[in-house]
């Protein structure tokens, strides 16, 4: 009998510690990609845009090149980028090896401005990262741990408190004062019994919500400085992992890998839709976010409603941990009646 119990502990302890083995939810696989977007506002408000701060020495080398074809672009301080146009991000799984994950990460930037007066047009930035399955955690050339994925985590390993999400050692070493970015605060409670309606599809709760700390940042150049903060806020499938939306984050790992030392995230057609919902007095129970919202994916999510139970690996998960937990108090129940 003694055996039996141990047998179920032994169960029970591997089903616990299953999702730090498994770190790739069901659908990681190659090919597998998600895209966000920033949209424009509708008409031609060309004073509404979305500013993202590049340094030139961090950019993959096409987008540098560019960049520095303007002649008020200097190699040695960041150019501010105005987009009028919408703005689209997006993560491909490109190849799986053992351990590890190739991840491309591209942001398109549609009618770009230098300085808000010299048009570049169409800005793309484009870089592969390797994906570290063990701890989740994307790693440069130098060994060095870049932070957590901002596209995606593991529904049934979500991040602990402290634990590193941005390093901002590139940062650092250009003589930009900030702090890494960590993980402040996992919960399921934002926007509950609410709707989250995107651009790929409508989503209901739970949702996961993760949030780092808020980190000064402030870098004195030659002729001024540039200030503001760093932060990540971002929403999550609760079944699949897969970020639905983000919350006024300023800045992520893979932005970092781009060159974007300081970006935006408004969605303004997000915005408008927002505003409506306000003005019908729906948002006790349907929400748009305005930042940077699921717009395609080939990855097939589980059909759900808001009367209806998931159908996902979590759900089976907790059943088969609820089978061995009943199975363990009829095993006990019998032995102590016999």
């Amino acid at each position: 009998m003694r055996k039996l119990f141990a047998l179920i502990f032994i169960v029970l302890l591997s089903l616990w510690h299953l999702p730090l083995v498994n770190s790739f939810p069901y659908w990681f696989h190659e090919g597998a990609y998600v895209k966000y977007a920033l949209l424009s506002p509708q008409g031609e408000d060309n004073e509404k845009t979305n500013i993202f701060e590049v340094y030139p020495p961090l950019m993959p080398p096409d987008a540098r090149e560019k960049v520095l074809a303007i002649e008020e672009v200097s190699e040695d301080e960041p150019v501010s980028i105005f987009v009028r146009g919408h703005v689209f991000l997006t993560f491909r799984v490109v190849s799986i090896k053992n351990d590890s994950a190739k991840i491309n990460i591209t942001l398109e930037l549609n009618d770009a401005w230098a300085y808000n007066r010299h048009r570049i047009g169409v800005l793309k930035l484009s870089r592969v990262l390797l994906l570290n399955r063990s701890d989740m955690m994307y790693y440069g050339e130098n060994g060095a741990a870049l932070g957590r994925p901002i596209f995606f985590m593991n529904p049934l390993s979500p991040p602990h408190r402290d634990e590193l999400w941005m390093n901002v050692s590139p940062l650092v070493k250009f003589g930009i004062s900030t702090k890494n970015l960590v993980v402040k605060n996992v919960s399921y409670s934002w926007m509950v019994d609410k709707t989250l309606h995107t651009y790929y599809r409508d989503f209901v709760s739970p949702y996961i919500y993760i949030e780092s700390n808020r980190a000064p940042f402030f870098w004195k150049l030659p002729d001024g400085y540039i200030s503001g903060s760093l932060h990540i806020g971002a929403v999550y499938d609760f079944d699949t992992g897969i970020m639905l939306t983000s919350v006024f984050t300023k800045a992520s790992p893979e932005l970092l890998s781009l060159g974007i030392v300081l970006g935006s995230d408004y969605d303004y057609r997000a915005g408008e839709k927002l505003s409506k919902l306000i003005d019908e007095e729906k948002t006790d129970r349907e929400w748009w976010q305005p930042g940077f919202n699921l717009y395609d994916t080939n990855i097939k999510f589980p059909e759900t409603s808001s009367t209806a139970t998931p159908n996902t690996g979590m759900k089976y998960f907790f059943a088969v941990s609820l089978v061995c937990l009943l199975l363990t108090i009829i095993l006990t129940w019998r032995w102590r009646r016999g």
